[in-house]
């Protein structure tokens, strides 16, 4: 018989010896449980090598991983968990040239989600966008129940087959590469979802071990993952001991490309806003199933359109400890020489009063000023406010 072992040891044999400590990390992020680092406890080599004991620790690890049967652990992760596979693929890459003109999957999605479409008329569509300017759209100023605004958007929006499947439809996360600084590891991701097609992220993790609070970070227009980690403190948040998620979203540069997709989408009954909120649910879910990060202390954070992203996505997810938000919109469009874009959703138009009162928010949400003019003090003291302790039951 010939002996075959499992990924996880051949994972760590491979990366032990050259990078200890980065052997630990894989493990965490394919969502496997320590009980290695259990039954080894309290065990330090002689001498005080700090790299000698971190070899140690991965070796017995993967040792033990083999023998008590170590498989990735369910059981005290989230639901999403099941259904969600990482596999390493160096170099791996999506076959759009850059994430604006990226349209291929979100033009590709009515059809794919054809039993769920309600398809209208160029005419209705005209009809229902040109209402809104004319006041012929009346708005709902009476509030309500957060659970019933939560039910009333994932109507509008067309997205609750979206949210309900969540956690058991497949998802797929390619490590695509990994780089190490100072203060974080950062790896390359590739997301794979039935529905929503190919799109990438930006993980940093703080290198002082977990599990840590998470943050998944919503870049605005024109902007990707690399551009939020430089231009808008991305690379911070591990020194502030947060791992943050940063997805990079498609077709979001108010140009041509969007304008077709918006238009496409809402002439099936669909919202590219919609496809938006969906992907920043399943960056929610992954980083929820990090061994590094604790799953009850993980909040959100928007520029621009990622807030007006993120603007929705805490209504819908009330698992959600804090939200950052420097935007909001009336759901028609930001201005009349703009084309229609992912933020013109007219079916929840009537309701941009409710979605924007923040106080409402069963999900605490912080309001900062456009592009954190005023600088990331209030933004450091929110989430050490909100994600450092232990939830609550308030």
């Amino acid at each position: 018989m010939i002996f075959k072992p499992p990924d996880l040891f051949r994972h760590f044999l491979r990366d032990s010896v050259a990078r200890p400590s980065r052997a630990i990390t894989r493990a965490k992020a394919r969502g496997y449980r320590e009980c290695a680092f259990r039954v080894g406890a309290g065990f330090t080599p002689a001498g005080d090598s700090r790299q000698a004991s971190i070899l140690l620790e991965a070796l017995i690890f993967a040792a033990l991983a083999v023998s008590c049967g170590c498989t990735a652990d369910t059981q005290s992760r989230p639901e999403g968990c099941r259904t969600l596979t990482v596999e390493d693929k160096p170099g791996a890459d999506w076959a759009c040239e850059d994430s604006k003109s990226c349209t291929g999957d979100y033009l590709a999605f009515p059809a794919i989600a054809a039993p769920y479409a309600s398809p209208i008329t160029e005419d209705e569509l005209n009809r229902k966008l040109s209402d809104i300017p004319a006041g012929r759209t009346p708005i709902v100023a009476e509030p309500m129940p957060a659970e019933t605004l939560r039910e009333m958007l994932l109507d509008r929006l067309n997205m609750r087959f979206l949210e309900e499947g969540l956690d058991n439809r497949p998802l797929k996360v390619a490590i695509t590469g990994e780089t190490s600084s100072a203060e974080y590891e950062e790896t390359a991701l590739l997301f794979e979802d039935p529905l929503v097609g190919t799109f990438k992220g930006i993980l940093l993790t703080p290198k002082t071990g977990g599990p840590s609070p998470g943050i998944v970070a919503l870049h605005g227009h024109g902007d990707t993952a690399e551009i939020y980690r430089d231009t808008f403190h991305g690379n911070e948040y591990p020194a502030h001991g947060y791992a943050i998620l940063m997805l990079t979203l498609r077709a979001m540069n108010i140009d041509a490309d969007e304008h077709e997709v918006t238009r496409t989408l809402l002439l099936n009954g669909f919202n590219l806003i919609s496809l938006r909120v969906y992907e920043s649910l399943l960056g929610l879910r992954y980083i929820r199933c990090r061994e590094d990060v604790d799953p009850d202390r993980v909040g959100l954070i928007g520029h621009s359109g990622g807030s007006s992203t993120g603007n929705l996505a805490v209504r819908i997810d009330p698992k959600l400890r804090a939200f950052v938000s420097d935007h909001q919109v009336d759901w028609y469009k930001s201005g009349d020489d703009e084309p229609y874009h992912c933020e013109t959703a007219p079916d929840i138009y009537p309701y941009f009063e409710l979605i924007n009162d923040f106080p409402t928010s069963p999900t605490p949400i912080l309001q900062v000023p456009y592009g954190y003019l005023f600088g990331m003090k209030p933004i450091w003291d929110f989430f050490k406010e909100r994600l450092t302790r232990p939830p609550t039951s308030e």
